[in-house]
């Protein structure tokens, strides 16, 4: 059993407000202001060093407020003058901007969705708008085009992106996820796309990975409140299979990755499946032998319409 390391929703949240500026960037001293959200961000690699600040918050008389800071000694040292002090020494860590990486939070962002192997993000409009490889969401073979892009409440990000779709025309409706919130003041919708709000569809409040099935709940206009599709995840290969109590199991057989994948799409959708469906060999037990079904048996209960993960 792994223990996953969860960024925390602070951090999530302070994440989804810097794409929302004009620039994704955070100050050293706003670092110092908020070191619950950022230190997890800066930790796990989202935050990266962007250059040093010139100012930087002192206090003063009781009042905390920005001083600028300057070098001396032939600009071996930084600092500020303080009235009392006089020079002011200070580390340049303190000044260090960060700006957020984008395509390593879609990586993560992504990390347990069923892309195609090696396909890479692309950033196709810089700074604004990337595009994912294809996913395949629940038990659907086919692929939904996906793009990721930030500033959704701008007519002009907006519009730059509607003219992006009629120079890149789709197989199917593009989804669009973005770090705008459903509830902030939008333009008019995008032809031909639906926008997501990522914290809407994420498996976990506490991190970024997004959660295939609930994406697929939002866009068929399902409910996702107390979702319980929360309490169990499958990763894209099928190898895995984590629970919300922290339990991970891992699998190799194809005859059990065929099963967990057909238990969880149904599950998903609210529904059990009949034992006929899962397998021809005598009951599913045996198909995960012993060890493993000593694993996987609590989080499974048989109802009278079949085998389903427990709610």
């Amino acid at each position: 059993m792994s223990e996953l390391v969860l960024l925390g929703a602070d951090a999530v949240s302070l994440l989804c407000s810097l794409l929302e500026a004009e620039e994704p960037v955070i100050t050293g001293y706003a670092v110092e202001l908020l070191p619950m959200a950022a230190t997890p961000l800066i930790e796990q690699g989202l935050l990266v060093p962007a250059g040093y600040d010139d100012v930087i918050g002192v206090e003063t008389d009781g009042q905390e407020e920005l001083v600028s800071v300057f070098p001396i000694d032939d600009d071996s040292a930084l600092g500020y003058l303080d009235r009392y002090a006089g020079f002011v020494r200070v580390p340049p860590e303190r000044l260090l901007r960060r700006r957020v990486d984008v395509s390593g939070v879609l990586r993560r962002m992504t990390s347990e969705l069923d892309l195609p192997v090696g396909s890479p993000i692309n950033e196709i409009s810089p700074g604004l708008v990337w595009e994912i490889p294809a996913a395949r969401l629940g038990a659907s073979s086919s692929r939904r085009p996906l793009w990721f892009a930030r500033r959704l409440f701008d007519p002009a990000v907006v519009a730059h992106i509607t003219a992006m779709m009629e120079r890149r025309p789709q197989p199917a409706p593009l989804i669009i996820l973005t770090s705008t919130p459903a509830g902030r003041d939008h333009p008019p919708p995008l032809e031909g796309a639906i926008a997501i709000f990522v914290r809407d569809v994420l498996r976990d409040p506490d991190d970024l990975a997004l959660h295939a099935g609930i994406l697929e709940r939002r866009l068929s206009g399902l409910s996702v409140a107390h979702d319980p599709a929360l309490a169990v995840w499958l990763s894209a290969d099928a190898k895995t299979i984590r629970f919300r109590c922290g339990t991970e199991i891992h699998f190799r057989g194809a005859k059990q990755i065929a099963i967990l994948r057909t238990l969880k799409s149904a599950y998903d959708r609210g529904q059990a499946v009949r034992v006929k469906e899962l397998t021809m060999h005598g009951g599913i037990a045996k198909v995960f032998g012993p060890v493993r079904w000593q694993q996987l048996a609590p989080f499974l209960e048989q109802r009278p319409d079949g085998w389903t993960f427990k709610r």
